[in-house]
């Protein structure tokens, strides 16, 4: 069990203060920077995260609203031409319900 302590004693920290200065080996002390490692990390993405990537960029760019589609209806509704149609209204919010209905747990 590791016991942490918001007053570490300098023994504990001196234990640890050399790690990433080197490691020995066959008396030789290697930097582990500079050990033909990469000059910078990577990573590798599936292709199904990539897919996730670029659908979360797609999503990201969107606008939450259409600008183009609200001004349009609002000068249909200043005009008087915007007409309500109640029997779709009717049948979107039926849909709706058995959509959110079929999809809770």
């Amino acid at each position: 069990m590791v016991k942490i302590i918001d007053n570490p004693s300098p023994a504990n920290i001196k234990m640890y203060s050399g790690q990433t200065a080197g490691i020995r080996k066959n008396g030789a002390t290697l930097n582990p920077l500079s050990s033909g490692a990469p000059d910078e990390d990577s990573v590798n993405l599936s292709s199904t995260a990539r897919e996730i990537r670029d659908a979360l960029n797609i999503l990201h760019d969107t606008p939450d609203i259409r600008e183009e589609k609200v001004a349009s209806l609002k000068i249909r509704i200043q005009s008087g031409t915007y007409a309500i149609n109640p029997d779709i209204i009717a049948d979107n919010m039926i849909s709706e319900a058995f959509l959110n209905e079929s999809l809770s747990p």
